[in-house]
């Protein structure tokens, strides 16, 4: 719709704008939706991180799926955590639309819906029946947006065979971890450092109490 809509042009600014604007507001509904279940402060730092993470950064100006994938993620997470407060209305608000339309720009994200799914199907508290609605609030939508693949079954195939996979489930592993060490490597180091301050502070601070009590 957005190249029809621009004349076919090849001025790349103009072709990766809709990226760069869901980049954005990824970027801004995680600082927006996610203090509600972190506080303010670590969703203020989760937007941050998310903004300069050198694994999804690249992805964001890419004229494919990947950033509109991303804000799609960040509101159906959202929403589902609303929906495993039992915040059936607000939850429903924020996830039945991505959760409808994150197979349908890229099918593997069935597997992100079916995840958040789950999730609100274990979470504590609630009643059966509560957890049970919210399931299928979160995981109906994206049921139907991966039955889209079923009316074009065999071109969905033909494009299967053709992509390349990894060779080993130990790769996919590992580059899972390097990419948490990517994200979370330098906040590891900020948090040990801060907790080894930390308890350099209690040492000192019980040091003083004894001196003070022996005085």
């Amino acid at each position: 719709v957005w190249v029809r809509l621009v004349g076919f042009t090849l001025v790349e600014p103009v072709l990766r704008a809709p990226s760069l604007i869901c980049a954005v507001l990824a970027v801004v509904c995680v600082w927006r939706f996610w203090g509600k279940s972190l506080g303010q402060r670590v969703a203020v730092f989760a937007a941050l991180a998310l903004a300069a993470s050198p694994v999804l950064s690249p992805l964001f100006y890419q004229f494919r799926g990947y950033s509109l994938s991303i804000l799609l993620a960040v509101l159906a997470t959202a929403g589902a955590h609303e929906l495993s407060q039992g915040e059936l209305r607000r939850g429903a608000w924020l996830s039945i639309l991505p959760c409808l339309l994150l197979p349908l720009v890229i099918p593997s994200n069935v597997l992100l819906v079916a995840a958040l799914a789950l999730y609100v199907l274990l979470a504590r508290g609630g009643s059966a029946g509560t957890r049970l609605k919210a399931g299928v609030i979160c995981g109906l939508p994206g049921l139907l947006g991966a039955s889209y693949y079923l009316t074009i079954w065999p071109q969905f195939l033909k494009v299967m065979k053709q992509t390349a996979g990894w060779s080993s489930g130990w790769l996919v592993a590992g580059h899972l971890l390097l990419a948490l060490v990517a994200h979370l490597g330098p906040v590891c180091i900020v948090l040990a450092a801060s907790l080894f301050g930390r308890s350099q502070l209690v040492g000192q601070a019980r040091r003083e109490r004894r001196d003070a009590a022996a005085m």
